[in-house]
């Protein structure tokens, strides 16, 4: 067998250095932090309204012969959940020490219900050219969400984002 000629005694000085270059890489401030922010707000809000409808259905909420319900069940609940989203990004963009609430709200307000229209707007243009049938949300369906996405989803959203960003630091 062969022997290890020269032991380094500065190996574990060596493997403690190069930790800490990869623990400064790690724990450093993101440069798109505004964005993350955006969408770790956009996600708990989708992580809650999906709990939220996992609760109705263990609970028998509704009856399981009516499978639209889900649609109704989520786009219902959806907006009220803008409170979370707001107040989930204000405390990630205050973690990063972001200085303006009300760009974030305007930008919370938008930015998940927009990405939502236009992939559904993106489903029905390709479904128009696939199979040239016209099921397109009817205008007073798509109407009342998007009065309902202004009504309710926005000041919640605001609001949350708000309360997020004056809460006091941990």
């Amino acid at each position: 067998m062969k022997q290890r000629e020269n032991v380094n005694p500065e190996a574990p000085l060596i493997r403690e250095v190069t930790w800490k270059k990869i623990q400064g890489e790690v724990f450093r401030k993101p440069s798109w932090h505004f964005l993350l922010s955006l969408l770790i707000g956009a996600g708990a809000q989708c992580f809650a309204v999906f709990y939220m409808v996992m609760i109705c259905t263990i609970v028998d909420f509704y009856s399981p012969f009516d499978k639209g319900i889900y649609i109704g069940l989520i786009s219902s609940i959806f907006p009220f959940f803008g409170i979370v989203n707001g107040y989930i990004a204000a405390r990630m963009y205050t973690f990063f020490n972001g200085s303006s609430w009300f760009t974030l709200a305007v930008c919370a307000d938008l930015f998940l219900p927009l990405m939502i229209g236009l992939s559904l707007i993106l489903i029905d243009f390709l479904e128009i050219f696939d199979r040239d049938v016209h099921k397109i949300l009817p205008a007073y369906e798509a109407a009342l969400m998007f009065l309902f996405w202004l009504c309710v989803h926005a000041p919640m959203c605001t609001f949350g984002t708000m309360a997020g960003f004056y809460k006091t630091k941990l």
